[in-house]
């Protein structure tokens, strides 16, 4: 359990590796990926802020890692805040930002009563390989 916490970095900033995980109002920063892993990992009252990333790459928030249709873990997004943080927000350079891919075959993420500002791209979703 993780509380009022803050992980900045930018791809791969939390990695949720496995068993269960709480979080709870912390602060997340990241670019490619930000949260990744195949925890079952709840996030409730956090603030996700997507950064800047390097030149010719997107931001994804979630890369989940389901590997088999009978695991019980995935990704939980409640009540959470989607906002750029200060480098994305002030840059004029046109990034896209996605609520996720799936890194695994049964990769599972939801986003419930979330607050998603217009930096989300409004496709979503973007496959892993980019097509």
């Amino acid at each position: 359990t993780f509380y009022s916490c803050s992980f900045e970095g930018y791809q791969d900033t939390l990695y949720v590796h496995s068993l269960r995980q709480f979080y709870r109002e912390c602060d997340i920063y990241g670019t490619v990926d930000f949260i990744f892993g195949n925890a079952a990992v709840v996030f409730q009252n956090c603030n996700l802020y997507p950064r800047l990333p390097m030149a010719n790459q997107f931001n994804a928030i979630t890369a989940q890692g389901r590997i088999d249709p009978n695991q019980n873990t995935g990704i939980s997004i409640e009540n959470c805040t989607i906002r750029a943080a200060d480098d994305l927000a002030t840059s004029n350079i046109p990034i896209k930002t996605f609520l996720g891919r799936p890194w695994k075959q049964y990769s599972r993420t939801v986003y419930m009563q979330s607050f998603m500002s217009d930096v989300v791209d409004p496709a979503g979703w973007r496959d892993w390989n980019g097509t």
